[in-house]
């Protein structure tokens, strides 16, 4: 059994339909499988940006319409071997064989779990390049002839 806390005022996906928390805080128990995604978890199309957070928005469709799923396989498939093809950490490395075993196994829930520490990695390694300072006029020192 699942036991799901709510904050109040809290959203949760459940089989596609939105569940709304009232003022009060809440427990939902789960007797059996269902399709949930926590409202913090979404992920907005606008927001996938990135190889890493497309994947996820994929993989986020195929957990929200699962009926759908095999629609987006090729596009997973895709952008996948694309991420598998780019990043060399073995940690990450991992985490994406094991998003890509969980969405064979159609256990989207815990592919978009896998996702999660890759789109850190991803977001620190973005954050660093944005910040690395660049070396003006190619490193010629300005006003020295």
């Amino acid at each position: 059994m699942l036991a799901v806390k709510l904050k109040p005022g809290e959203r949760l996906v459940v089989n596609g339909a939105v569940l709304h928390n009232g003022n009060t805080r809440n427990v939902i128990y789960f007797a059996n499988r269902a399709s949930i995604l926590r409202e913090r978890d979404v992920m907005q199309e606008e927001q996938a940006v990135t190889p890493t957070s497309r994947v996820y928005f994929i993989v986020q469709l195929m957990l929200l319409g699962p009926d759908d799923a095999e629609t987006y396989q090729a596009t997973f498939e895709q952008l996948m071997t694309a991420l598998l093809r780019t990043f060399k950490s073995p940690p990450i490395l991992k985490a994406l064989t094991d998003c890509a075993y969980w969405v064979g196994a159609h256990d989207y829930y815990k592919a978009l779990a896998a996702l999660r520490p890759v789109l850190d990695y991803e977001a620190k390694l973005l954050s660093r390049t944005e910040t690395a300072p660049a070396v003006p006029d190619g490193g010629l020192v300005q006003g020295v002839s």
